[in-house]
């Protein structure tokens, strides 16, 4: 098991504790069947997304709580992350500001690699506009060509009608 996945069994549990809620009435709130839970809570079976959703809202707070490690607080501002696989999204989010602070090394680093993704969402949101202008450029441009070729083909009918005429008067 890895240590995240610990840190957010124990996180969860923390959180139980904190407000006196029993596994009983974890599995009322998040539906989870409660052999299940308790499985989940123990190791005995993996612990998904959806879980993690599931539970955070059950104990009140936002997903990305139970994810932090143990000393960093992350404050994050806006409304909704897609959460869910395919075409079950059990919610959305816009996330417009995040930010990250701790004292430990642990936090730190978070506070690198959360730096090091939005420098490389922000890269991937440059390059899909780069490309979404490209691709709007492209589509001016084919416009342009069927036009010219519209008008080729025009003359070119036009030249075949005169050569008709022509061998036409020949013969």
């Amino acid at each position: 098991m890895s240590k995240t996945v610990e840190q957010i069994r124990k996180r969860i549990k923390q959180l139980m504790v904190e407000r006196g809620i029993k596994l009983k009435e974890l599995s009322e709130k998040t539906g989870i069947k409660y052999g299940y839970l308790a499985h989940l809570l123990s190791g005995k079976n993996r612990l998904r997304i959806d879980h993690i959703t599931q539970i955070a809202e059950a104990l009140g707070v936002e997903p990305w709580e139970l994810l932090a490690p143990e000393g960093v607080n992350i404050s994050v501002s806006g409304v909704g992350v897609a959460v869910g696989v395919g075409n079950n999204v059990k919610g959305s989010m816009r996330i417009e500001n995040v930010q990250i602070e701790s004292k430990t090394e642990e936090g730190r680093r978070w506070e690198r690699l959360f730096k090091d993704c939005q420098e490389k969402l922000k890269s991937c949101i440059e390059k899909r506009k780069s490309l979404e202008e490209e691709v709007e450029r492209l589509k001016e441009d084919n416009a342009r060509l069927r036009g010219q070729i519209e008008v080729l083909e025009r003359l070119l009918k036009e030249k075949e009608e005169t050569i008709r005429v022509l061998l036409s008067r020949k013969s």
